[in-house]
């Protein structure tokens, strides 16, 4: 850092608190403090942020509506004959069970029950893929939000492996203009377009991100 220099006599002050120069006691203008620096990337996006609504792109997102990802509509197709084929697995098993106990002797009306478990199971995997069906409903017909937020942090959650199918699932933390922060689900595209410190505008549907598109201030 230079040191300041009087301007009378030409002799260095190498304290800025000073307000007279030490050696012919000339009066010294005043110091503004420096601004001070952003060191954090939460202070950086909530510096950046007010300038996204000022940038000549913000009107046209404002207006955006991003399509649901395709992988939604596959999922409520492969989920909807699921459920078919364990409705008429189950209707079986009821049926079989209840043949199985008019037959059977007394004594052994008790293994009726095996089919019985097998159908509080199927039961069991129409109310989870019934209620899956109703969150992806959510992510392409829910009330669209368009947020003004910057990217705080990024990560993946695998799931599964050894001998069984692996899943990733990808999230985002977003900081609002209220300095609020939010992780939301993102598909592997989104994930795979953004970088920490982004900010632009995030488009969510019953909590899930459909997309996020970078405004460069």
């Amino acid at each position: 850092m230079t040191n300041q220099v009087c301007s009378n006599c030409g002799a260095a002050i190498p304290d800025s608190r000073h307000t007279t120069c030490e050696f012919c006691g000339h009066e010294l203008p005043r110091q503004e403090n420096a601004p001070s620096e952003i060191h954090s990337l939460s202070d950086r996006i909530q510096r950046d942020l007010p300038l996204v609504r000022e940038a000549p792109e913000f009107a046209a997102l404002q207006r955006r509506v991003p399509p649901a990802p395709p992988s939604f509509a596959a999922f409520k197709v492969i989920s909807g004959i699921g459920t078919v084929i364990a409705c008429v697995i189950g209707l079986g098993m009821l049926a079989f069970a209840i043949t199985v106990t008019s037959f059977l002797p007394e004594s052994m009306k008790l293994f009726a029950i095996v089919p019985l478990l097998g159908l509080a199971m199927v039961g069991l995997f129409i109310r989870m893929s019934i209620k899956a069906r109703s969150k992806v409903s959510d992510y392409q017909t829910g009330p669209l939000e368009r947020r003004v937020v910057g990217v705080l942090d990024e990560r993946t959650e695998v799931r599964g492996g050894g001998d069984s199918m692996t899943s990733t699932s990808y999230f985002i933390t977003f900081l609002d203009e209220e300095g609020r922060r939010e992780e939301l689900p993102v598909v592997g595209k989104t994930a795979g377009e953004v970088t920490n410190g982004d900010v632009g505008v995030v488009f969510v549907r019953g909590g899930f991100a459909l997309d996020f598109q970078r405004v460069n201030v």
